[in-house]
């Protein structure tokens, strides 16, 4: 799950054909390849735990010198990475931030349940993909400060 979520991909019936057709999530499920009505009640039991965690792996990576730090946009405003932290705001509105990153998030595992409840498959859109790297990296440097 993290793995498609990290990718832009928050469709059930999507994610099931990627532990068919992709080598790396059916490496990572053990070829166990669970149907969309599997993958759609995982979700929908534990979808705190489940951003929790994908929090968690994103500040791995970031950890591991994994993901790019030569910029980070919040709400459309790019900034330098080596922006000062006074500069970038008190903790009280760096606090508002995150809960509105953390929405966002919500949201999109919303979107993501109400797609499996339409049997749609619908496209990730590029822009969609954008706005979902931008709000995980821009959760990221919250967390971390």
């Amino acid at each position: 799950m993290i793995l498609a979520y990290s990718k832009g991909i928050t469709s059930s019936r999507q994610i099931e054909r990627l532990y068919r057709e992709n080598i790396l999530f059916m490496a990572l499920s053990a070829d166990l390849q669970p149907d969309h009505s599997t993958v759609a009640d995982f979700i929908s039991r534990a979808p705190d735990a489940l951003a929790d965690l994908f929090g968690q792996v994103v500040l791995i990576c970031d950890r591991l010198g994994l993901i790019s730090k030569e910029m980070f946009a919040i709400d459309g405003c790019k900034l330098p990475f080596n922006a000062s932290k006074t500069w970038s705001g008190t903790h009280a509105e760096l606090n508002k931030k995150r809960k509105k990153i953390d929405r966002a998030v919500r949201r999109m595992q919303q979107r993501h349940r109400e797609q499996d409840t339409a049997e749609q498959q619908p496209d990730i859109y590029e822009y969609e993909r954008e706005q979902i790297r931008k709000l995980r990296a821009t959760s990221r440097k919250i967390k971390q400060f």
